[in-house]
């Protein structure tokens, strides 16, 4: 999915959650946050603030959350990478009274600042 020069804009947008494998997974508080970062926390953001909106209209609440939240977890799966995150995005909405977590930025928290990096598996030589 990459062309000669790089990624494509295709494969930015569409391609699979593996494309981020390439981001660290953790910062100090030094750091200044990367492109691909600010990213996803906004996207966290907006997943959140979504999930919060279907309030502002009176009688729609609970309701709307029914349809929001297949699409919310779908969208933070694209983002993150995640099943689990997705399922607890999935559950959080659908549950009453439990809108105000925000678990997409949680799960980005979790994802830059708590995660430890992956270990390479180190050779017998």
């Amino acid at each position: 999915m990459e062309g000669p020069e790089g990624p494509t804009l295709n494969s930015q947008l569409f391609g699979p959650p593996c494309v981020h494998a390439h981001v660290k997974n953790a910062l100090t508080a030094t750091e200044p946050l990367a492109a691909r970062q600010k990213h996803d926390l906004w996207h966290s953001l907006a997943i959140d603030a979504l999930g919060l909106a279907t309030y502002l209209v009176p009688g729609l609440g609970e309701t709307a959350d029914w349809v929001m939240a297949p699409l919310l977890a779908l969208w933070l799966r694209q983002v993150h990478g995640t099943w689990a995150g997705a399922a607890v995005e999935l559950a959080e909405e659908l549950l009453p009274g439990t809108d105000f977590i925000p678990t997409a930025t949680l799960t980005w928290i979790y994802r830059y600042w708590l995660k430890k990096p992956a270990q390479k598996p180190t050779s017998g030589q």
